[in-house]
């Protein structure tokens, strides 16, 4: 039922949110996840359930099955085949209303950096650099859209 599938992860949740205010530390999320999920397929193998992962995969607690050949299916970016520079509708892209579109996320991303940073001086009682962080972020979008977003 969605009880049983449900309760697993709500007490994950909550020992992380307990757990990470009150032990100001920064190895207590990594852990909690990394013994809730032993925890639970533990929990899973041997306890009254008695299900082995093929079965919880079975039952629907587990996402998947995944397609093997979709892992192996890499998407290869425009950048490689430049033949292919013709096709696309360069009218499409520098359209006003994209334009707006794309100052507009380039707005939203720069606040949420800036707000990011912001928390980050605040929690560690330490000054950012800013530029350099802006820097970065430019420079890792950059890079994703040439690998295609």
């Amino acid at each position: 039922s969605l009880l049983t599938v449900a309760v697993p992860g709500m007490v994950l949740g909550v020992a992380l949110a307990v757990c990470s205010r009150k032990i100001n530390e920064f190895w207590v999320v990594p852990t909690l996840l990394l013994g809730g999920t032993v925890l639970y397929f533990l929990t899973l193998q041997f306890g009254p359930l008695g299900m082995s992962p093929e079965d919880a995969l079975n039952a629907g607690w587990l996402l998947g099955p995944f397609d093997p050949n979709a892992a192996t299916a890499a998407y290869t970016p425009i950048i490689f085949y430049p033949e292919l520079l013709n096709k696309v509708r360069w009218d499409v892209v520098f359209d006003q209303d994209n334009l707006s579109r794309s100052a507009t996320v380039f707005g939203l991303s720069t606040l949420g950096l800036l707000l990011i940073n912001s928390a980050i001086e605040v929690t560690t009682e330490r000054e950012c650099d800013t530029n350099d962080e802006l820097k970065a972020v430019g420079f890792a979008n950059m890079l994703g859209g040439l690998g295609g977003g």
